[in-house]
Parts: C-alpha cells; structure tokens; sequence
C-alpha cells in the first residue's frame, strides 16, 4: 500500500488529523494542549476530561460502560453464532454452556498479555505529537469513502451505545489494536497497512478499551455484492456477529463464530483452542488483528512508546520524546539508535 493510501487508511479508521491546518495554527493548539493540567481535569463516564471533580461514576470501568447490553443480546441471539455453537459442541460431547466457557478461556488467555497499540504513519505522528492528542475521524472531518461518519455514526450508536449524531468527538472511541510486545498484531503484521509507526500506549489504558476478533466495522456487516467495500442498507449494520468486550474481562462475544471461513473453510475448532497469544487469535478474526477501541480519547500522556521503524528520528520525534517521556524503541522492540538526523 502506498505512502499516501496508508496515510488516508489511517484517517478513516486509527484517528484523522487535517494536514491541510496551518502550522501557526497547529502550533497555537499545541501551546494550549501543554497549559493543560489533566490531574485537574479527570475524565467523566464517558472519558471526557472535565472542569472540575468530574462524575462519581457507576463503579464500573469506562470500557464496561461502553458495552451495549442490547447489542450483546441480538450477538448472542445470532442464529448462525447459535448454530456454530451446539453443532461444535455436541462434536465434543460437550453442552453449548461447555463450549463457550471453553472459548472463553481462549480469547481470555490471548488477551491477557497483550497491549494497546494504535498504528500511524511517520509523517501523522508528527501532527499528533503537535496536537497533543489523536483526532478521529468526527474531529478531523478528513474521512471519506468506505468509512464515512454515517456509517461508522450508526454502528457506534449500536455497539457502544453512543447516540447517533452525538457531536462531542472526544466521546467516541480511538480505533487500534491488540499487539504483541514487539508491536505486531499477527504473524504477518496485518495492521501495517495502517502505517509502519506502532504507538504502544500505557496498561492503565485498557481499562476503558475494549476489543473485538477482527475489524468491529467489517464483523457486523452483511455484503452484498462481488465488493468488499460495499456496505448495504444505507450504512445499517445488518448482523450482530461480534459484541466488543472489555479487554480486561474478555469473552469469546468478541469471537465471530459464525464467520464461515473460521470453522468450515481455513481453520477448525481446534486450531482454534490451540490459538497462543494475541497473533495466534488475530488470525481467526476478519482481517486478521485484534481491534481495540480506546473509550475517552489518546493523548501523548497516554503514550508508553514508539516503535520507530526509519534510519533516524527528527528533531520533533526527539523533542516529542523528551517533552512526553516515551521510551523511543526500533521496529525490533530495542533501544532506538541515537544516531542522529542526516542534515
């Protein structure tokens, strides 16, 4: 994929930063961003930083509040989820209730060690670490074409419960994925296609991010059609196969076991029981990575380090390091070469 396309992939679907503001005003927005105090601000139910002392919440994580109930029951409802189930079950001499404990225990043990990344080309970093935060898509209005507001408007008000056409961005989830310590998200490292930039962001962010096997957009809907790209019903989502779940209590709702080519085509049920890690499950996930939905924005604060892939790191990489105090790391996960920028 092409410079210019994986910059545009990653506007429509990992955040969006419009590259067409000028500097003087990215500049003046950076300045603010720095004057901001966020131990004065703490985030409310919906992640959203606050004035003041913020809401006294329900007691529940940001991301178990993000759990549409009503989704999770037309997911479980599914009659082709259902049907997997007992089928693979009675196989196994096994109840329905058996095998989705079983199952569970799967996506739990993948999940438990993996991080939150979110990944980005080189050249957007530069404007995140500019902005201070990551932008998506309701924000930046740069997303056109296959992941157009609409779409993405309809299927959050059904996933997350986030009401259609809510205008506050910052209460809409930041797209990234699962990864390895490495950064990869799978054997091939599917999400690079997003940007050759992995941004591991801190433990205490998966406390209000949850997750699904495979891409939440692509899961939930029905094509019709020879292409891909083409969404039916106006942009409606047309099946609940996958419910997102919270990343640190997992279940196999965020498991499509009704996705023909897990069980039937590529894999059986006990390739999938032998799934290690969070490579292992991303493969039987549509487009092959775990998706994370990060639930009350990304800021640079939340950042534990970037896995910088390119011969030097700019001067705004080193400053951006030296102001946020990320670890700096090469593609390989080591220490980042302190070699400095050809001039």
């Amino acid at each position: 994929m092409a410079d210019h396309t994986a910059a545009v992939a990653y506007c429509r679907q990992f955040g969006a930063h419009q590259t067409g503001a000028s500097r003087r005003d990215r500049e003046a927005q950076a300045r603010a961003n720095k004057e901001f105090d966020e131990s004065l601000h703490p985030r409310d139910d919906h992640g959203k930083f606050t004035d003041g002392d913020g809401s006294a919440g329900s007691g529940a994580t940001l991301a178990e509040r993000h759990v549409s109930p009503e989704w999770v029951g037309k997911v479980q409802a599914n009659e082709d989820r259902v049907g997997v189930i007992r089928r693979y079950a009675e196989k196994r001499n096994q109840t329905p209730e058996e095998f989705i404990a079983q199952a569970d225990k799967v996506v739990a043990d993948a999940v438990e060690n993996a991080h939150v990344f979110v990944r980005v080309p080189g050249d957007i970093l530069e404007w995140i670490a500019m902005d201070g935060y990551i932008k998506n898509q309701f924000e930046s209005s740069t997303s056109q074409g296959l992941l157009d507001a609409g779409t993405r408007d309809r299927l959050e008000d059904r996933l997350f419960g986030i009401p259609t056409g809510e205008s506050d961005p910052s209460k809409r989830p930041i797209y990234g994925y699962l990864g390895a310590d490495d950064g990869s998200s799978d054997e091939g490292d599917s999400v690079q296609t997003y940007g050759a930039v992995a941004v591991r962001l801190k433990d205490d962010v998966k406390e209000r991010t949850t997750f699904t096997v495979g891409d939440s957009l692509d899961a939930n809907y029905e094509y019709r059609g020879s292409s891909k790209e083409t969404y039916p019903l106006g942009g409606v989502a047309a099946m609940a196969n996958v419910a997102p779940q919270p990343v640190l209590h997992p279940s196999s709702l965020a498991y499509d076991f009704g996705l023909k080519s897990n069980f039937e085509n590529k894999t059986t049920v006990d390739e999938f029981e032998r799934a290690k890690g969070i490579g292992g499950l991303a493969k039987h996930g549509i487009d092959h990575y775990v998706e994370a939905q990060i639930h009350g924005g990304v800021r640079m604060s939340d950042v534990e380090s970037v896995y910088w892939p390119f011969a030097y790191a700019p001067e705004w990489l080193r400053a951006a390091q030296k102001e946020h105090g990320f670890a700096l790391l090469s593609a390989e996960g080591g220490d980042y070469d302190p070699e400095p920028e050809e001039s």
